[in-house]
């Protein structure tokens, strides 16, 4: 089946109207996929280790990472997504007139209206009034659009609220050896499994967890915020959560999950509660002084510790276990 479950997930949340999203079954089909380990990837420092030693977890602002396009919307503008609209119906309706529409192919707003009143003249001569009327009332909706900009509805939307947005990465693998290079110093660090296979399906911590869905695209709302302006959809709370599961295919490797909380107050910290430690992977370049001061945390805890040694033929990593 491999990621086909993720299209059926995003297919309940992503809902023009959002009177039409199932978030309960957006749950169970989640809930279903979780891995049975996740994966953090952690530099060692006072942060890390206090985060170990208490079992909670740090959720960034989306601005932190190192993702220019982390969270990101993308919504065309009224007048383009007419001309985009009125293309595709035209071309269904009258499939044997589509050379027709050529001279409009890659124009928008008054360009696209202009060429199609021209256009619309010839209809009128040469077919039926019926394809005149259809032209007609796409020129007098392009009209109307100029009055409301769903670029500034987007940014006044998505501004405030993706500010209060938390997000906590997890892998499904802990033998990257990019992973390692780019958040663990180098190899230098260390990783912390946790087991979210283990929790309810409506504790917080596994609702507020989401699979990263990877596309060429950014999530686009065009046709979500045209039909709330013209009151002809209810509003998707989903949104920002959506836009913070969408990422380019160039992060496919990390084989994302997130923790991701939403409407976070300022004043609020960013460590959060996380699932059960089941085992920690040192680093293969890992500092002796800093072994001992992970030692000093998981031995009292029982968390087995593994140290990851480099393959001699392959470009892998084995984990090795640590005596306690």
């Amino acid at each position: 089946m491999g990621e086909e479950w993720k299209g059926r997930l995003l297919a309940c949340l992503a809902c023009i109207d959002g009177q039409d999203v199932d978030e309960e079954k957006a749950f169970q089909i989640k809930y279903q996929h979780i891995p049975r380990r996740l994966y953090k990837y952690r530099t060692i420092n006072d942060y890390s280790l206090d985060n170990l030693k208490n079992n909670i977890v740090w959720c960034s602002k989306v601005d932190s990472f190192n993702d220019p396009y982390d969270s990101s919307l993308t919504a065309l503008s009224r007048e383009n997504l007419l001309s985009n609209q009125f293309t595709e119906s035209f071309q269904k309706s009258y499939p044997e007139l589509q050379n027709i529409l050529s001279p409009c192919l890659g124009l928008h707003g008054q360009d696209f209206s202009n060429e199609l009143r021209s256009i619309s003249s010839q209809f009128s001569e040469e077919f039926s009034q019926e394809i005149s009327d259809f032209t007609n009332n796409t020129i007098d909706l392009l009209g109307n659009a100029e009055n409301v900009s769903i670029e500034d509805f987007r940014q006044q939307f998505t501004g405030p609220i993706r500010d209060k947005l938390r997000v906590c990465p997890f892998s499904e693998s802990f033998s990257s050896i990019l992973m390692w290079s780019h958040y663990s110093d180098c190899h230098k660090g260390f990783v912390i499994e946790y087991d979210y296979h283990s929790l309810g399906i409506h504790e917080k911590e596994s609702k507020a967890l989401w699979p990263v869905y990877y596309s060429e695209k950014l999530f686009d709302i065009s046709e979500h915020l045209n039909k709330v302006l013209l009151q002809q959809a209810s509003p998707n709370k989903h949104l920002v959560l959506l836009a913070a599961i969408h990422k380019s295919l160039e992060w496919q490797y990390e084989k994302e999950w997130r923790l991701i909380y939403e409407n976070v107050p300022e004043s609020t910290s960013g460590n959060f509660i996380a699932a059960p430690v089941t085992r920690i992977y040192l680093g293969a370049k890992i500092a002796e002084a800093d072994i001992q001061r992970i030692l000093e945390i998981a031995i009292p805890k029982e968390i087995p510790i593994y140290k990851m040694e480099l393959d001699k033929n392959n470009f892998a990593m084995t984990p090795n276990s640590v005596s306690l």
